[in-house]
């Protein structure tokens, strides 16, 4: 068994000039033991929701019992971690998914699935816990550093008031957890 796990992104960008989408899209690597599961022939993927999904699985493993703590619907399970679209990441066949499981020192990612038809269920690795903490941290620092020098028109787009601070607010404690809980900076 090969324990690779390398997550990075390729390129990130918005949609539109105009400042107005409060996703940034683009395309992502993602390597498991020896399978590329994703590269830039899998077209964009919504890169900021998805380093928030990502980040969630270190703290809390994937799936959870609970819900996410603030951008998220109360009462609906978070089910992908890349998602190509959508508010939420919800209702949109274009994902990329796994379980991740802590064990001690170390995490268990199996039940990779892709586009909810690509299942690679031989594909198991077991790593170190901060070796993919630290890989999500720099794909987030990387997501989050498009957004810090850009203004974005949000207020039009929310699907409730608060919508987008919610998610930056949670982005931030997450970010903070993986620095000071898990000693990644």
């Amino acid at each position: 068994m090969n324990n690779i796990f390398k997550i990075n992104i390729i390129n990130q960008r918005f949609l539109n000039d105009n400042l107005d989408d409060v996703c940034s899209h683009g395309e992502i690597f993602l390597l498991v033991g020896n399978v590329i599961i994703s590269d830039s022939n899998d077209g964009e993927w919504n890169i900021n929701e998805s380093a928030l999904s990502l980040m969630r699985s270190v703290k809390y493993g994937f799936p959870t019992e609970q819900s996410p703590p603030q951008y998220y619907p109360t009462g609906f399970p978070e089910d992908v971690l890349i998602n190509h679209c959508g508010v939420y990441m919800m209702f949109c066949p274009t994902t990329i998914t796994w379980k991740v499981r802590k064990q001690d020192e170390f995490v268990i990612l199996s039940g990779f699935v892709k586009n909810e038809q690509i299942k690679y269920d031989s594909l198991i690795i077991r790593i170190p816990f901060r070796e993919y903490a630290s890989q999500i941290y720099q794909f987030a620092i990387e997501a989050k550093l498009f957004f810090s020098v850009k203004e974005i028109k949000y207020k039009d787009w929310e699907l409730e008031e608060g919508m987008y601070e919610r998610f930056w607010e949670e982005f931030n404690e997450l970010i903070k957890y993986l620095e000071e809980e898990v000693g990644i900076a």
